[in-house]
């Protein structure tokens, strides 16, 4: 099993998800975006190629959120224009492939809606939902609707991409953040090297719970140490800028013992004899072993 954390830009881990080892990752970014439970609106959501696909980016666009994944080979990607004609588009109609279907999104249009009411209320999990299209016949009409609606998107987030610096730098601060955290993550998970070994779902739950609340503890604690210190450094005359504190991550462990501390005090004489060891008296020892009288 893999587990699908979403960061927050203030590098809060606010949903976590176990999926298994061979499930693609764009089926559960939705789960997070809708089902948090905690006060925050993410808008736009960062991931790499493997988070990608065109249903997703159609559901994203339908529910509100801003889906910026970093893919892969971006030259190579296709681009799709809403008029078959090409000459409608004389100075760049060398990068598109094929036009949108729109007879498709029409027909599929009340299918679409439905499918985007029912993530979105919680009815039909987002993961379910995602999985589900992935097995359906490619010529239905809810695929293929939502099929088109997504490649809309996603060509407008590739020119998006590459004439924006700023989408860029956002993806990859954003991506960074995630990495820092999965370090921390790895740093902590001392015992059995990191892996779950349970079979148990119960206890794997249990223990992503357990490593993201410590993580959030580590990251919770750094943040205020690291606001006393800048405090205590503008209070002497240092000068601290805004934008130089916007460039660290309160994630480092230097300061932290992750394995604590043992203390061997030897004794001036070594004791030998079973006889001199502090053991329970035999009767206090009998009466607590379940032995028939």
């Amino acid at each position: 099993m893999n587990v699908y954390t979403h960061i927050a830009d203030n590098l809060s881990p606010y949903y976590s998800r176990l999926i298994e080892s061979t499930a693609s990752e764009a089926a559960y970014i939705l789960d997070g975006l809708l089902y948090h439970e905690t006060d925050l609106r993410p808008h736009e959501h960062y991931t790499d190629t493997r988070g990608y696909t065109d249903a997703l980016f159609g559901l994203c666009h339908l529910l509100g959120f801003r889906f910026a994944p970093r893919l892969k080979d971006v030259s190579e990607r296709r681009l799709f224009r809403m008029r078959r004609n090409l000459d409608a588009y004389p100075n760049i109609k060398t990068l598109f492939d094929a036009p949108i279907n729109t007879r498709a999104i029409r027909e599929g249009w009340e299918d679409v809606l439905r499918l985007a009411a029912s993530v979105k209320t919680g009815v039909l999990p987002a993961s379910r939902a995602l999985r589900k299209l992935n097995a359906y016949h490619p010529e239905s009409r809810l695929y293929k609707g939502l099929r088109e609606i997504g490649r809309i998107a996603k060509t407008l987030f590739l020119l998006d991409w590459v004439s924006d610096p700023k989408l860029r730098r956002r993806n990859l601060i954003g991506l960074n953040k995630g990495e820092a955290y999965h370090a921390l993550q790895r740093a902590l998970s001392i015992g059995q090297g990191g892996r779950m070994k349970s079979r148990a779902l119960e206890d794997q739950i249990q223990q992503t719970s357990c490593l993201r609340l410590l993580s959030t503890a580590i990251i919770v604690w750094n943040t205020v140490y690291i606001g006393a210190a800048v405090e205590q450094l503008r209070a002497v005359g240092y000068p601290v800028r805004d934008e130089q504190i916007a460039h660290i991550y309160p994630m480092q462990l230097e300061h932290l013992n992750l394995v604590g501390e043992y203390h061997f005090i030897s004794a001036k004489k070594v004791i030998t004899r079973l006889e001199a060891l502090p053991l329970r008296p035999m009767e206090e020892a009998l009466s607590q072993l379940p032995l028939p009288l």
